[in-house]
């Protein structure tokens, strides 16, 4: 069992009694009946100040954060593996499907940030911002062109933005 601290809430991290064993991962148990096994639900339990200021906001914060985990982390994952050697017997064809499909996600986050800075359209970064930017590392400093990049400046921007956000600094340095 582990134990910490996060803000207002006190977190015990422990293996699941053996009659309630869980087949997904993550899992966060947060009482005696109660298992987390989303990780945009865990997330929003341990990090309840990056969710937004108000209903709105954390309405948007959900539905990105659900939309970066369900729809972009899933093909970019795939690109990695395919441009990292991950994945086996990857077609030219292949390849370039994915790198279409992730270019398209990519082009629709742009324009989403489009005279924003966040996501939701506050004052202030949320969770979704978070999972957003820490989901491009790879995109970032690897996977995409630079041709595509150069035709993403809010993505560029926003995950700038990101990056130099303490809390993210700390967890994954100063990429270069």
């Amino acid at each position: 069992m582990v134990a910490a601290n996060f803000g207002e809430a006190k977190i015990e991290l422990c293996e699941p009694p053996k009659k309630q064993q869980f087949m997904s991962l993550p899992a966060l148990q947060v009482d005696e009946k109660n298992v987390l096994t989303s990780e945009v639900a865990i997330s929003q339990f341990l990090a309840p100040s990056l969710l937004g200021k108000d209903l709105k906001e954390q309405s948007l914060c959900t539905q990105w954060s659900q939309w970066v985990v369900t729809q972009l982390v899933p093909v970019l994952s795939r690109l990695a593996q395919m441009t990292f050697g991950e994945e086996e017997h990857v077609t030219k064809e292949m390849y370039t499907a994915a790198y279409a499909t992730m270019k398209g996600k990519m082009e629709f986050i742009n324009l989403a940030l489009n005279g924003k800075k966040w996501l939701c359209g506050g004052e202030n970064a949320t969770l979704a911002d978070v999972y957003l930017g820490m989901c491009q590392i790879d995109l970032q400093y690897g996977l995409a062109e630079k041709v595509l990049l150069e035709s993403l400046p809010n993505s560029n921007a926003h995950f700038t933005a990101v990056l130099a956000m303490a809390p993210v600094a700390a967890r994954v340095g100063a990429p270069k």
